[in-house]
This record gives structure tokens, C-alpha cells and sequence, in this order.
């Protein structure tokens, strides 16, 4: 395990290994995750820039998961049930998201 007095790496150094994984034939489709892990990388290491990474799409999939649920509703006007949609689905949903997040980060974290 990395000590957290080891000097971090440069931003050449990560550029290096942000292209050495082909991360820059894939900024169109993941640059969310490619950038969260290199930020993880620089600031804890690996283990955190893996686990950043995985976590972006999650929360994009819980982002998507609301626009293909609600936009229908919206363009069928249906406001009455997007009303009742969007209780269920925003700030409930995401303190289970916020939730899930925190559990899956410890247990992350506890492993490394």
C-alpha cells in the first residue's frame, strides 16, 4: 500500500498513463470515468481512481434511469403522475443513491 507521505505523481506522469490504458481514444465514450480516476489516482491512488471510476457510471445510470421515466410523462403531460413520479424518484431515490454510494465507498476502502 502507498504511503500517504509518497510524493504524488506529475501531471506529465499521469498524461503517461492516462494514454498507456488508451484513455484517449475512449474521451468520447467515458471521459467521466478516465477523469475521475486520474483524479483519484493523483490525490489518494489507484484502489480510489478504480473506484471513482466505477462509481461515475453509476450515478449516470441513476441520472438516465430518471430522464427515461420522466421525460414520457412531461411530453404526454401527464402532471398528475409526473408529479407523483417525481416524489418517488427525486430526493427519496437519491438518498438511497447518496446511501449506496457511502456503503459501497467503506467497504472499498476497508478491502484496500
Amino acid at each position: 500500500m502507498e504511503s500517504i507521505d509518497q510524493q504524488r505523481p506529475g501531471a506529465a506522469e499521469l498524461w503517461g498513463k492516462f494514454r498507456a490504458v488508451g484513455g484517449v481514444r475512449h474521451l468520447v465514450d467515458g471521459a467521466a470515468p478516465a477523469v475521475g480516476f486520474l483524479v483519484g489516482y493523483a490525490t489518494v491512488n489507484a484502489k480510489a481512481g478504480v473506484l471513482i471510476a466505477l462509481l461515475t457510471p453509476a450515478w449516470f445510470v441513476f441520472w438516465a434511469v430518471h430522464l427515461v421515466i420522466m421525460v414520457p410523462l412531461y411530453v404526454a403531460n401527464e402532471v398528475v403522475l409526473l408529479g407523483s413520479v417525481a416524489l418517488v424518484l427525486g430526493k427519496p431515490a437519491l438518498v438511497v443513491m447518496i446511501g449506496v454510494t457511502w456503503l459501497w465507498v467503506r467497504r472499498s476502502l476497508r478491502a484496500a
